[in-house]
């Protein structure tokens, strides 16, 4: 498991860097405003997620029936029901789209983005089917392939066009190349079916799902969405420079987790105290991860914003702390998400973002009032806190956790989070502590951190004693 997780930790950083490098290179061949244009796209994906979600590739992992080619097929079938139906959905809603971002005449592009559920619903559920057995090589050997791909349409695209119609071509070859790989490593030949009992209690585990597919558009989205309709595409050029960064980030290394975790933890639903143990080690290590990315980007994020970006997005340095703290905080409360899920509780990260979505008005509110960006993302911070808290009350209610059992890995997480707020207070806009006296606080406190998260301690130290070097 351990050697496992190396290796989807590696191929999944390679994902998410090709993925980068093709928005990188993307940004340097088009214009601020055309980078935002480019960014509404991953809007526009979002939609089709949404569009009938059901959390099939996590419930072919989570399910007894997993293993079942009925079942797989007729997952298989759904999936493609729900392709049409995202591309249906992108169709009604591409005129809106445009004129939402006041650019009527791109609404073409995003018609051209309906093609995309389609290919997807016809990938191969193997690769999901695999992560059961913690074979998790073929799926994410299809997704390096299909973004190397990706980046070099970008970068070709990119160079002839000089405009946003690059990341078009990159998204589409993305996707098609993907279909072509998980049908190419799969082992089951690839079948349609509809067994209504199944597509039901497919429904029955993913309904809540479907409702939060739609409030993690908001999520993701909505301070996006308001920045481009009240502040313009440029400045959501250069946001979506900074925000590209430190959500990619979180993204890549939270899937990780996601994609060992909910294995893991399905595999002790019967046993409650190995259960408690494994699902204490998956909540701090999200709080881990998400802590060191914030950590990270308060330190250096300036330099590299200004290293990968250019000149042109340097604008995106007086936002870079204050997101990488609402994506550390997003990334903390995956771990209670993914610990609800494993045990077929899908309705509390439901409503956890539920929560979070709330705050998405106080953002409009805030921008429209002329508080500015900054404004906007500390709601987003506001808003991540209380839809953390929502997902820890639940476990407490719905799954018999003990409240000491989570206030540790929270109180510690929160305590760093604040040091760096504080950093941003004293400096704003800098996103570069590195260069000053804070960063030995920061250093420290860090250092703190880790130090008290004991399942995550223990399990290094039994990893360094059993693959480390050895001392006479």
């Amino acid at each position: 498991m351990f050697k496992s997780g190396l290796y989807l930790t590696f191929f999944s950083l390679v994902s998410a860097a090709l993925g980068l490098l093709r928005s990188i290179i993307v940004a340097h061949f088009i214009s601020v405003e055309d980078f935002g244009i480019a960014g509404t796209f991953a809007m526009a994906m979002a939609i089709i997620d949404m569009s009938a979600n059901i959390g099939i590739n996590r419930l072919i992992v989570q399910s007894k029936d997993g293993h079942d080619a009925d079942f797989q097929a007729s997952l298989q079938g759904f999936q493609v029901f729900r392709g049409f139906v995202g591309a249906g959905v992108i169709l009604v809603l591409s005129h809106p789209l445009a004129n939402l971002f006041h650019t009527p005449t791109i609404a073409w592009a995003y018609q051209v983005m309906a093609i995309v559920p389609i290919i997807k619903g016809f990938s191969h559920l193997d690769m999901n089917r695999f992560q059961r057995e913690s074979r998790f090589m073929p799926g994410i050997t299809s997704e390096v392939i299909a973004q190397a791909l990706s980046t070099l349409l970008g970068a070709l695209f990119g160079y002839w066009l000089h405009d946003y119609r690059a990341m078009i071509f990159a998204i589409l070859g993305q996707n098609l190349v993907y279909f072509v790989a998980s049908q190419l490593f799969a082992v089951r030949p690839y079948r349609l079916a509809w067994n209504t009992q199944y597509i039901k209690g497919a429904f029955n585990f993913g309904w809540p799902l479907l409702i939060n597919g739609f409030l993690m558009f908001g999520v993701f989205h909505g301070e996006r969405m308001v920045i481009g309709n009240q502040l313009g595409l440029t400045v959501l050029g250069w946001f979506s420079a900074a925000n590209m960064l430190t959500l990619m980030t979180a993204g890549i290394i939270g899937k990780v987790v996601d994609t060992m975790g909910l294995p893991l933890l399905s595999r002790h639903q019967d046993d409650a105290h190995e259960f408690h143990k494994k699902a204490r080690t998956v909540m701090e290590a999200t709080c881990l991860i998400g802590v060191s990315i914030a950590i990270g980007f308060t330190l250096l994020g300036a330099p590299v914003l200004h290293l990968l970006f250019g000149a042109k997005h340097a604008n995106g340095t007086a936002v870079l702390v204050l997101l990488s703290v609402m994506y550390a905080i997003r990334t903390a409360r995956t771990g209670p998400a993914i610990v609800s899920i494993s045990r077929k509780d899908t309705l509390s990260p439901m409503l956890a973002n539920v929560m979070r979505s709330l705050f998405i008005p106080l953002a409009f509110l805030a921008v429209h009032a002329g508080f500015g960006i900054v404004a906007v993302i500390y709601a987003g911070i506001v808003g991540e806190l209380a839809a953390y808290l929502v997902s820890l009350w639940k476990l407490v209610e719905r799954l018999g956790f003990m409240p000491h059992e989570l206030a540790r890995a929270f109180f510690s997480s929160m305590a760093v989070i604040a040091i760096l707020l504080l950093y941003e207070y004293l400096w704003p806009a800098q996103a570069f502590a590195l260069a000053s006296w804070y960063s030995l606080v920061i250093i420290t406190a860090t250092a703190s951190y880790i130090y008290q998260l004991r399942s995550i301690c223990t399990i290094a130290t039994t990893y360094l004693n059993k693959y480390g070097p050895k001392f006479a």
